[in-house]
């Protein structure tokens, strides 16, 4: 029973920490991402979308404004909240990262690399399956 809990700990601590180093790689692209939203949210107007099935309620136009400024400011504070919960997470990876040693780290390294590739494979496997079917028709 020991045996177990040690090895779901393990697995567990492997999972968080491969996301630490898959969000390492991207670190730069995510800045990008975050000033470009920046810029973008200077440049144009906050803007939001009708809920499904709302254009079938005859809306006279006062209730689709009010509607769509309630929508408007509460995206914002949702935007908010899910950047600072992206931060919390890069900041959780890091530190679980953080506790792994060398070995585990170079360990963990080949482990993603290796379903990295797995994952490449599937997809390519997939793009092959469906090319036939595209073809015929």
């Amino acid at each position: 029973m020991q045996l177990r809990k040690m090895m779901v700990l393990s697995v567990v601590g492997a999972c968080a920490a491969g996301l630490v180093i898959a969000q390492e790689k991207t670190q730069p692209a995510k800045t990008v991402q975050v000033a470009q939203k920046a810029k973008d949210a200077e440049t144009k107007k906050p803007s939001a979308r009708m809920p499904n099935y709302y254009r079938n309620l005859e809306l006279t136009d006062q209730q689709r404004e009010k509607i769509l400024n309630v929508l408007i400011e509460h995206n914002e504070q949702i935007d908010e909240l899910e950047e600072q919960m992206a931060e919390l997470k890069e900041k959780r990876d890091a530190e679980v990262y953080a506790v792994l040693t060398a070995n585990q780290k170079a360990k963990l390294a080949e482990l993603q690399m290796g379903a990295k590739k797995k994952r490449a494979e599937k997809a390519e496997k997939s793009k092959k399956a469906a090319e036939p079917a595209t073809e015929e028709k």
